[in-house]
């Protein structure tokens, strides 16, 4: 993220909770990308579970334009595969 945020030239913008996390890293380049505000961000991380069709349209409902000046028109969301395994709850790894 932090080198699609250095590409795009544009600062990183997190919920409270995934900024915390982002915060307790030993990372002052990735510090210095984050924002409170999300209109001043291109780049956006959610949660996994987030990345969902009816969630990322819910998502750019509130910040679009021309709803908000400087609002977004079109958004993305990008899963990583393969490097996580994690164990569902009914047993089935995913």
């Amino acid at each position: 993220m932090k080198a699609i945020a250095h590409a795009l030239n544009t600062k990183i913008y997190a919920d409270p909770r995934k900024k915390e996390l982002f915060i307790a890293q030993d990372d002052p380049d990735l510090h210095s990308l984050l924002t409170d505000d999300p209109l001043e961000a291109q780049v956006h991380v959610g949660w996994l579970q987030s990345i969902q069709r009816e969630a990322m349209l819910e998502y750019l409902a509130k910040y679009k334009a021309p709803r908000c000046e400087g609002g977004f028109t079109k958004m993305i969301g990008l899963r990583p595969t393969g490097a996580l395994n994690y164990l569902l709850s009914d047993g089935i790894t995913a």
